[in-house]
């Protein structure tokens, strides 16, 4: 029994307060780090505009890549938008492309060493969003704006300062837009 002068407490008193106080210690975290998430999860599922409601002049956008990021920043962002439409997806792996492009909708799947190249040379892509490796990133951004594409490019953008001074040289040039896709609300 633990005495004080203004009053008692036995062992199974303190010991319910310490649980009643981590509790609510754990229900503070809990609450701080998931409110954020369950916040993001409640905004995903807005109203998606069906392809029939969407913009004839709606811009057309290429995957690069047919990746997580890429599902979340462009299939979903585009889903939500009636002036954009993603129209094309290119993968090096051709079935990788096709189930991606089947599971969201996208009219055309391009697969194989010369998918990339493909992309750039459609006319309904009016800009690429490219997730590839890092290390891709210039190579392709170039090319993409040599075909007259706009690029977003997923961060980050460049794997070294040589590459980050390329890639500021072509976005100063005049013509399509280069941007590095910081995501936010």
């Amino acid at each position: 029994v633990a005495r004080h002068a203004h009053y008692t407490c036995d062992k199974r008193t303190a010991m319910k307060g310490v649980r009643t106080t981590v509790l609510v210690g754990a229900l503070a975290v809990l609450t701080t780090c998931l409110a954020p998430f369950l916040r993001r999860c409640w905004r995903l599922p807005q109203v998606l505009v069906a392809p029939a409601d969407k913009a004839p002049d709606a811009l057309r956008v290429g995957l690069m890549g047919a990746s997580f990021i890429g599902q979340v920043a462009a299939v979903y962002a585009a889903g939500k938008r009636r002036d954009v439409v993603v129209t094309a997806v290119a993968s090096r792996d051709a079935a990788r492309a096709e189930a991606f492009a089947r599971r969201h909708g996208i009219p055309v799947a391009l697969g194989g060493p010369g998918a990339y190249d493909d992309l750039l040379k459609r006319s309904d892509v009016d800009a690429v969003y490219i997730s590839l490796p890092t290390t891709l990133h210039v190579r392709w951004a170039a090319a993409a704006l040599a075909a007259n594409k706009h690029v977003l490019l997923e961060k980050p953008a460049a794997a070294n300062l040589q590459e980050a001074l390329e890639l500021s040289q072509l976005a100063a040039r005049p013509g399509p837009l280069l941007m590095e896709a910081a995501h936010h609300r």
